[in-house]
């Protein structure tokens, strides 16, 4: 379908080519391909991006949560009190953007501990090909 509606963008030429849907509802739509094809790529980059924005939004905030916290526990010297808050910040946002998301697509189902693993089925048993356009 991606070839297809490219090479009908490049060319000029109309989006021809009806698909025939029938909704939950029962009600049946028809359209042109590309258009649904091209909507499903608008909202899959709207998609990511917004998700993108999710993460560094928790970042900024985990970060301006961490120095507060820090300097409201004090330290003894300003030197270690800045080495606590870079420390602390290093590892949320190494969690938050990095283990999260491992973690979010690992298959673990097939691990133990049972009780933990079996909450995290994510779509990847292994370090596929597929793994790494989406997750590494």
């Amino acid at each position: 379908m991606q070839c297809y509606c490219a090479d009908q963008k490049t060319n000029g030429k109309d989006y021809n080519g009806n698909y025939t849907a029938t909704l939950v509802n029962g009600t049946t739509v028809s359209e042109p391909m590309c258009k649904a094809y091209y909507s499903d790529v608008i909202y899959s980059k709207a998609l990511g991006q917004s998700i993108s924005f999710i993460i560094i939004a928790v970042n900024i905030i985990l970060k301006n949560a961490i120095i507060a916290l820090i300097t409201w526990v004090g330290e003894d010297t300003n030197s270690e009190q800045l080495g606590s808050i870079t420390n602390g910040v290093f590892y949320a946002q190494f969690f938050n953007t990095g283990l999260l998301l491992l973690i979010v697509n690992a298959n673990l189902t097939e691990h133990s501990p049972k009780f933990i693993t079996k909450h995290v089925a994510g779509v990847y048993y292994d370090y596929l090909p597929a793994w790494y356009s989406d997750v590494g």
